[in-house]
């Protein structure tokens, strides 16, 4: 009897080895290291190759409402570098990609005129063996030249006289105001000022005896629009 018993427990014991060599077979073994060949950098870090990076503002003194670039150029003495580049100007910022160790960005064409603004460019190398580096330039930003047309027409006696002023740009619409004057051999009749409205404004004046006269407007200009001005000869007839 104790014979029996002996050997059902053998066989149940062999049994259950190989069920767990079974399962140590069907396990795969562990590596050293995690694989990370195919996890996604996102992280800009340091390498261990230096690099330079050169920012030009192309023009460097602009003109208000015109377009402007910055350049940033990114070197080493060991490859091209590849990666971002960060640039800055105040409290904006835009991340733009290297591209043959070159980025660009367009600078906003509403830089108010009479400043002088500081543009930084921070290379980001992105999981490369480049270093970091960075730049700064600077941008002028000058008043836009602006031109003033004024038409006055002839009136008949007894008829208000009128003139109506535009005043343009190149690349915006002007705003601010203008004083319109009429003559009359060289004497002032009357002033008035207009706020310009889309780039145009009006004035009606008296009605003045026959004879010639002149209109002036002034365009007074403001922080981004220099002064511009422009006449004209209208008739008052019977």
């Amino acid at each position: 009897m104790f014979k029996k018993i002996f050997m059902r427990s053998l066989t149940g014991a062999t049994a259950v080895g190989a069920t767990l060599a079974l399962t140590v077979a069907a396990t795969p073994a562990l590596t050293s290291a995690p694989e990370i060949r195919n996890v996604a950098c996102t992280v800009p870090y340091q390498g261990s190759v230096a690099t330079s990076t050169d920012l030009r503002v192309r023009p460097a003194v602009g003109i208000y409402g015109t377009p402007a670039r910055a350049v940033a150029k990114v070197t080493s003495n060991d490859g091209t570098p590849t990666g971002r580049v960060k640039f800055t100007l105040g409290a904006r910022h835009w991340t733009v990609k290297v591209s043959g160790g070159t980025a660009v960005v367009r600078l906003p064409r509403g830089l108010r005129a009479q400043n002088t603004y500081k543009v930084r460019a921070l290379y980001l190398p992105l999981c490369s063996r480049f270093q970091r580096s960075t730049d700064v330039a600077y941008y002028t930003v000058k008043k836009a030249p602006t031109h003033t047309l004024a038409k006055a027409p002839n009136v008949t006696r007894g008829t208000k006289a009128r003139v109506h002023v535009t005043v343009g740009s190149r690349f915006f619409t002007p705003h601010g105001k203008v004083r319109i004057t009429v003559l009359k051999r060289g004497h002032v009749v009357a002033t008035a000022v207009r706020k310009l409205r889309r780039g145009h404004a009006f004035a009606r004046f008296g009605k003045y005896r026959v004879g010639r006269y002149s209109a002036m407007a002034v365009y007074l200009g403001n922080r981004n629009f220099r002064r511009s001005s422009d006449s004209d000869v209208f008739r008052v007839t019977r």
